[in-house]
């Protein structure tokens, strides 16, 4: 947040919390999909092979 903040990308006013995955067990399934998805390119993809028949990957090229 501070390099948000100094690149003026975010407000100097905007709060933020940090809060144990336990109070909000939302957060806890986002958790576990990006790390599934971000050990995937490394070869990793153990737990993303559970996870893909329910997973859409969007590749966008900025090109």
């Amino acid at each position: 947040m501070t390099g948000l903040r100094t690149a003026s990308a975010v407000s100097a006013y905007l709060a933020v919390a940090w809060a144990p995955a336990i109070a909000d067990p939302g957060l806890w399934a986002a958790d576990c999909l990006a790390g599934a998805v971000s050990w995937w390119p490394d070869g990793k993809g153990r737990y993303f092979e559970v996870l893909a028949p329910m997973t859409t990957i969007l590749d966008v090229d900025d090109a």
